[in-house]
């Protein structure tokens, strides 16, 4: 959904493909990544930014989100994005204010629409998606899937170390534990419970474990209303084709 104007800001998404954007700047040496870590990404920005390189919403001055990974002020991502890439940020204008991100220097003062793109654009310089990758593969990513390891063993004692292999070999299934953490960290904690369970009973592993941690976040989204998103999610994320020209 390309950018547009609000009444009192921009939403919307830019910069093509997550995928042809990771793949150069890995070939230029400005990060290493596996052809995982890419698979990884590209289906989390099929989620929050339609697969684009950046999506944002601000209203005002506010920067609601911002990046393919939808990071937003109250999550704390935003401001050390803007910390960890703060020249790319501040040559449109962009910069820390206080805990949250606003317009600095030459930038303020500008109308809505005028600061909203001014952002996009700042989410789009090299240095500020490096950024956004680092902080993501290192920081935040392994964040969430402690949480999820503390979830699944609160209930489950072992459940982590039968479910785990099965995260690190299928990038597919790793991003919908991950997806789903980001959007429902209960659900996607129940549902990984699940799974973790079937496997611990001593049959046979899944042959196709993709479908059951599908189906176990399905049943862990537990509202009907909340299923509706957990499908959504699911059918999104394997959407994404695991390879494409380009990676190895």
């Amino acid at each position: 959904m390309p950018l547009r104007a609000k009444k009192s800001g921009v939403s919307g998404t830019d910069g093509g493909p997550v995928g042809p954007a990771l793949l150069r700047l890995r070939a230029e040496g400005r990060l290493q990544l596996t052809d995982d870590d890419i698979d990884l990404l590209r289906r989390a920005a099929s989620w929050f930014s339609e697969g684009e390189l950046t999506a944002v919403e601000t209203q005002g001055e506010a920067v609601l989100s911002l990046g393919f990974l939808g990071w937003t002020r109250a999550d704390g991502r935003l401001p050390a994005w803007v910390d960890a890439a703060g020249e790319a940020f501040a040559r449109h204008g962009v910069g820390r204010v206080g805990d949250a991100v606003g317009p600095v220097g030459p930038g303020r003062g500008q109308r809505a629409d005028a600061w909203g793109r001014a952002v996009a654009a700042a989410s789009l310089e090299d240095e500020a998606v490096v950024a956004e990758v680092r902080l993501a593969l290192e920081v935040a990513l392994p964040e969430r899937l402690a949480d999820l390891e503390r979830r699944v063993e609160r209930k489950v004692p072992g459940g982590w170390a039968a479910v785990a292999p099965y995260l690190e070999a299928s990038p597919p299934v790793r991003a919908l534990a991950i997806l789903a953490h980001a959007d429902h960290p209960s659900a996607a904690g129940r549902g990984l419970r699940q799974v973790a369970r079937g496997l611990l009973e001593g049959g046979p592993p899944p042959d196709d474990i993709v479908e059951a941690v599908a189906l176990g976040l399905d049943a862990g989204y537990a509202s009907r209303d909340a299923r509706k998103q957990g499908r959504r999610l699911v059918r999104r994320v394997l959407a994404q084709p695991l390879w494409y020209p380009g990676m190895t």
